[in-house]
């Protein structure tokens, strides 16, 4: 079985964390789960805002969802790396140690 990689993690200045990058099906599971959970929620309040609670609010809410959710899975999957980078530089930038 092949070694994982690690990354240390600095939490706080006397803590230090091992975390391991997503791997394999996790990499491609958690931006399909994240986007429906965001899309979901989102579409639905958006739909509510825009038509209010109607006959056809279920029905509206569930095109809205299944049109926003393959674009935000495919933007999540893509978009992840790069925010969880970007997230430690700030975390760092904000505990002083860059």
């Amino acid at each position: 079985m092949p070694k994982r990689a690690r990354y240390l993690e600095l939490r706080h200045p006397r803590q230090v964390v091992l975390r391991y990058p997503m791997e394999g099906k996790a990499r491609f599971i958690f931006p399909v789960m994240i986007s429906a959970l965001i899309v979901f929620v989102v579409s639905g309040v958006v739909t509510f805002t825009n038509i209010g609670f109607r006959v056809d609010f279920v029905p509206r809410w569930l095109k809205a969802f299944m049109t926003g959710w393959p674009v935000a899975a495919v933007l999540a999957f893509f978009a992840i790396p790069h925010i969880r980078r970007a997230t430690e530089i700030i975390v760092r930038l904000i505990d002083g140690q860059v």
